[in-house]
């Protein structure tokens, strides 16, 4: 996740926070509220709900759009298992995905995808960057295609 993003949900948080608080003084009688500034903070909680959902989508699609199947696995298990992976990341679990991935490397140690996949889920879904960074090196030693910006996070 760059710094954009980080930026991004701490401004949610921020927002959330300080709606809770301005909620708190409606419900305790110590502020009088004009409907109209109701309304404005009921599309400010919208946005506040909207901008999470982007903040989640943004990590599936970092994910999935640079993905390209570059090899084969040697066991059907293995591919089951990158599929589930798959599967998972498309509706945001990214625990979940890295568990499969995860079992697919376990299957077969020289499927280049589960390993990148797992390095991409690692990097952008659970913020691992320690497992994100040797996941990807072991993808490119497989063989797995790596952009120049993920090569130069691996060489750092």
């Amino acid at each position: 996740m760059d710094y954009f993003s980080y930026f991004h949900l701490l401004s949610c948080f921020i927002l959330i926070l300080r709606l809770i608080s301005i909620f708190y003084l409606i419900d305790n009688n110590k502020m009088q509220i004009p409907m109209f500034m109701k309304l404005i903070y009921i599309i400010a909680i919208v946005l506040v709900l909207n901008c999470l959902k982007v903040h989640a989508q943004g990590a599936k699609a970092i994910i999935m759009n640079n993905y390209v199947s570059t090899c084969k696995s040697q066991s059907f298990f293995a591919f089951n298992y990158l599929s589930a992976g798959v599967q998972m990341i498309e509706t945001g679990q990214y625990k979940r995905a890295a568990n499969k991935l995860s079992k697919a490397i376990k299957n077969d140690s020289t499927y280049c995808d589960a390993w990148y996949l797992a390095g991409m889920v690692y990097l952008h879904g659970t913020l691992d960057t320690v497992n994100a960074k040797k996941h990807l090196i072991k993808a490119k030693a497989l063989g797995y295609e790596i952009n120049s910006v993920l090569d130069s996070y691996i060489k750092r």
